[in-house]
């Protein structure tokens, strides 16, 4: 298509394209980030670091492929580490470099050495890392009071005083961006979103990194399944088994921000890519799918990002970004009216009935489950779900109730033939 852009803007600063690396172990060292650029990322976020690491770490994982990753340790940086592979970054590729950065929460002078520094290093944006889980925040959770002076990471987050004074004295000490990253796993996230913005953030990012614990070995005393650790503290969940999660915290913050999103978490191709901008963010941040599949990834999200604007006509990111978030209402507009419960369709009451009668828009349209016998070969495995009492095989193909049938739609979830579709059932006035 003539004019299709991917570009989005951050703080200012114009993205090739969405696509984000997340600061993590694939951005870690000056070849990993090469590859980033070689399969077509617009920027990245390098590891996180310190002014001195409070701990040694080394990477260890619980891996799901295609569910979860578990991360409960990792190696971070030191700051003249950091600086050098962000000199090195800048000099070897074109990517937008944000740095990753935290310290204690009570020592601010110590986040404007890290911002100042970083950014003489010539990064880009500087990102404020009140996301990570593997510092005191475990420690937290394990009921050990830590004081507010010593915070480091997901602890901030839970803090919209404190990190608002952290991100407004950044902001002053710099003249880049300032993005905050937060967590998604605290009691009110949008209200510290909503603090940093307020002192000056340029961009709010979103990681998974919901407190997480692995699957145990049942056989051997409940240990947990990690190779090499003789003890388990709670670990970043990440993977597409948050996605859903992080589409609801986006679309969030989405209705209170003005200033644009960074999100991740769960993000590993290019429906997920879409849906997370519809749901709000104007960036997407990418991690677990690549640690799992390979910097290929990104290039295929991105071909097919493109095609699918070229076929739904989009010229521009800009243009489905949050549009999803229209469609979010409170439960009760979601409501069967009694009216409609458990009735032939006959029976229901029209729409315009229902918005006359009860004053409200009407969320709820009936729907039924519909089956095409040619496609289906009698499997069933639409027979099984505990909830339904709608479906049946009869003459080996499936057969539906309508008086019974909720329009729920997991048989079609299920049918592998895809043989069943959920259908609308459209009143009369809607």
């Amino acid at each position: 298509m003539i004019g299709l852009k991917l570009s989005v803007e951050i703080g200012g600063i114009e993205l090739k394209n969405p696509i984000v690396i997340a600061s993590s172990p694939l951005t870690a060292t000056v070849y990993r980030l090469k590859q980033a650029e070689k399969f077509g990322a617009a920027a990245a976020s390098t590891k996180l670091a310190f002014i001195k690491q409070p701990f040694q770490g080394r990477l260890q994982l619980y891996s799901e492929p295609g569910h979860c990753l578990i991360v409960p340790i990792d190696k971070r940086l030191n700051v003249d580490e950091a600086a050098r592979l962000v000199r090195e970054a800048k000099k070897e590729t074109d990517l937008v470099i944000l740095s990753n950065i935290t310290h204690a929460a009570g020592h601010i002078e110590g986040w404007k050495h890290l911002a100042t520094t970083l950014e003489e290093a010539g990064a880009d944006m500087i990102e404020l890392n009140f996301v990570c889980p593997n510092i005191e925040f475990t420690t937290q959770q394990l009921g050990i009071e830590i004081t507010e002076t010593e915070l480091h990471g997901a602890s901030i987050s839970m803090s919209p005083s404190v990190a608002g004074r952290i991100t407004e004295a950044v902001k002053g000490s710099i003249s880049v961006p300032v993005v905050c990253k937060l967590n998604p796993d605290v009691a009110d996230v949008v209200s510290t979103a909503k603090a940093c913005e307020d002192a000056g953030a340029d961009a709010i990012a979103i990681g998974g990194n919901y407190s997480s614990l692995p699957s145990v070995d049942v056989y051997n005393g409940g240990r947990p399944l990690y190779p090499s650790l003789d003890k388990v503290s709670f670990g970043a969940l990440c993977g597409p088994c948050v996605k859903n999660l992080s589409y609801a915290v986006i679309a969030k913050l989405y209705k209170k921000l003005r200033v644009p999103i960074i999100g991740g978490g769960g993000v590993v191709n290019w429906r997920d890519t879409v849906e997370m901008m519809m749901w709000g963010a104007t960036a997407v941040a990418i991690c677990t799918g690549i640690m799992w599949y390979g910097f290929e990834i990104v290039g295929r999200i991105l071909r097919n990002l493109e095609r699918f604007m070229e076929k739904t006509g989009y010229e521009s990111p800009s243009e489905f970004i949050g549009c999803s978030t229209r469609y979010i209402a409170p439960s009760e507009e979601l409501a069967v009216y009694p009216e409609v419960k458990g009735i032939k369709l006959a029976d229901y009451p029209t729409a315009e009935y229902l918005r006359s009668v009860k004053g409200k828009e009407v969320a709820f349209h009936p729907a039924l489950a519909v089956v095409d016998e040619e496609k289906c070969n009698g499997c069933g495995l639409c027979v099984k779900p505990g909830h339904c009492e709608a479906i049946s095989l009869i003459n080996g193909k499936a057969h539906v109730d309508e008086e019974l049938c909720l329009g729920c739609g997991v048989c079609e979830s299920l049918c592998p033939q895809r043989a069943i579709t959920t259908k609308r059932i459209d009143l009369q006035g809607s």
